[in-house]
């Protein structure tokens, strides 16, 4: 037996695979033990789902060795930033009242370190948005008859330093808000192009740096009136803000990112990703922020900010011919000194200002990321939101008639994010999409949870694509939403990294968590998860069998990127 793991900034992944990839005879499941490696503490993992018969309608917890997992990938959600763990993985058998280590079976993985630091150039976090979990609906406020108090829970969500709060969004604020706090400690300055912009401490955070900022905040609502408190009060600071109300029909100024300049003007670093400035945005999507530290590229993003501006003052923010024959032009491909490639791309980028109905060009930019999907060799994970058509999407459907040897793990926010026609399965393989849901069927011990706020209408928000993590390890991100109408009618900023192994992992192990989660959830309202752990071996031979081994074996077969 082996085991490896593999970590982002926020979750720790235990990859086992027994001798043969064959069952274990006996096994009930495993005891994992986390390993501090600074200070030596062991924990024992624990777990949620009880033997059958037991009452766990509390959602109560139990060591892994009284309550084994019974998965050959598991997930250590109670990792702390900063910290390095190893984890010791050991086979369990006897049964539930009298559970035996099986002889010969323990091993211990590599270590892990937990960090938004993936280089000396490049920072990833990702949010724990997940509102679709038992944790969640037992711990939201509650009203007098028992549904849930969203109102309440929204109120907790906008509080600074809030448990809630602090939980859901992980690390990402900390990424947010680091190009403007090293413009500022240094003379710098930072210019933003963003979308949505309603939270409260991010907010009043850009309010006490308005002096280090020039912002282009796009218009939402009707009147700009999502982002009227946010404009006026960036305004009453004294920020160098313009509001862009972009003219086209169906088009929106969707960026998120910002890039920073040091005291002499040249290029530092660039902020980009998924992730609205909204409360929403922070803590209740499944969402990603990166932050690149790179002159060249960072530069790529002022000329592209000084390229909106001109549009926004110049051309009635028309997104008019000069913006669109810029951002059709390739930019030049950055190369970070470890030697990871960055290809960064801007939008709208066609000479048409609304996808064709019709046969439509596939934009420059999404020829480039179709290639990368194509060329895969072993994997493709993506988390998208609602990319139209074409889009990343249809493109997967499509190889997969043709691409057996690659495993595909797509979970979109919403199901109108499906291709009319999906493709026929090969035996044993997942589910190609898997749609965000939530819980609504209670079971066993399970309660009903919920997957919105009101009035919010995404669950993931995040837009990436990752390709072949332990080979070319390809990494699509930002705030395009991966389909043409993303490139022929919004503003938008997409970069293609390849290259950097420990990147695609960070990218790799949110997609699985994600994709595994809501494919849980759609099992459970299917009738076809118990909720509890089987009495004998046999819950070993759903998951050593078709897709679920193949991905098994590809993840114990790779190597952690140091």
């Amino acid at each position: 037996m082996k085991a490896i793991a593999f970590n982002n900034d926020v979750i720790a992944m235990i990859v086992i695979q027994p001798d043969n990839s064959q069952p274990i005879s006996g096994c009930l499941g495993f005891a994992i033990t986390r390993i501090d490696q600074a200070t030596g503490t062991r924990l024992i993992l624990p777990n949620h789902f009880a033997p059958s018969g037991v009452d766990n309608s509390n959602y109560d917890s139990q060591p892994s060795n009284v309550w084994p997992i019974q998965a050959y990938v598991w997930r250590d959600y109670g990792v702390e930033l900063d910290h390095s763990y190893a984890y010791e993985v050991e086979a369990l058998g006897g049964s539930f009242d009298n559970l035996t280590p099986i002889v010969g079976s323990k091993v211990t993985t590599n270590v892990v370190n937990i960090t938004t630091k993936v280089s000396d150039y490049i920072k990833a976090a990702f949010t724990r948005g997940i509102l679709a979990t038992q944790w969640m609906a037992r711990n939201c406020p509650k009203l007098p008859d028992g549904s849930f108090d969203f109102d309440g829970l929204v109120s907790l969500l906008k509080t600074p330093g809030n448990a809630l709060r602090l939980q859901l969004m992980g690390n990402v604020k900390s990424l947010l808000q680091e190009p403007v706090l090293a413009a500022a400690a240094t003379g710098g300055h930072v210019y933003q192009a963003l979308y949505e912009f309603t939270d409260p401490e991010l907010l009043a955070f850009l309010v006490q740096y308005a002096s280090s900022i020039s912002l282009i905040l796009g218009s939402t609502g009707k009147d700009n009136a999502e982002n009227r408190e946010a404009s006026d009060d960036l305004h009453n600071a004294g920020a160098d803000i313009i509001n862009r109300t972009l003219t086209g029909k169906e088009a929106i100024p969707h960026n998120k990112c910002q890039a920073s300049v040091d005291a002499n003007g040249s290029g530092v670093m660039v902020s980009t990703g998924a992730i609205n400035w909204t409360t929403t945005g922070l803590c209740t999507q499944s969402s990603n922020v990166i932050n690149i530290i790179s002159s060249e590229l960072a530069k790529l993003y002022v000329d592209e900010w000084n390229q909106l501006k001109s549009d926004t003052v110049n051309d009635g923010s028309g997104q008019g011919p000069a913006l669109r024959q810029y951002n059709a032009n390739q930019p030049p491909v950055v190369t970070l000194p470890d030697g990871t490639t960055i290809q960064a791309w801007f939008s709208p980028n066609t000479p048409d200002s609304e996808k064709p109905k019709h046969n439509p060009a596939t934009p420059a930019d999404m020829a480039q990321v179709f290639a990368a999907i194509d060329n895969a060799q072993n994997f493709v994970g993506s988390l998208l939101f609602i990319p139209g058509y074409p889009s990343v999407v249809s493109q997967i459907a499509s190889d997969y008639a043709n691409a057996n040897g690659v495993m595909y793990r797509v979970a979109v926010s919403d199901k109108e994010a499906l291709p009319w026609t999906l493709p026929t399965m090969r035996p044993g393989d997942p589910p190609l999409f898997v749609v965000a849901n939530a819980i609504t069927n209670p079971f066993y011990d399970y309660m009903k949870e919920f997957d919105l706020l009101p009035d919010a209408f995404a669950i993931i928000h995040s837009k990436y694509v990752v390709v072949d993590p332990f080979g070319s390890a390809t990494v699509i991100t930002g705030s395009h939403n991966l389909g043409f109408k993303a490139s022929y009618s919004n503003d938008e900023n997409l970069l293609i990294i390849s290259g950097n192994k420990r990147l695609a992992m960070y990218y790799m192990v949110d997609n699985l968590d994600v994709y595994d989660h809501y494919l849980f959830n759609q099992e459970a309202n299917g009738g076809t998860v118990s909720g509890n752990l089987t009495s004998d071996d046999s819950w070993q031979s759903a998951i050593l069998t078709g897709g679920s081994l193949a991905l098994i074996q590809y993840l114990a077969g790779g190597s952690y990127p140091v």
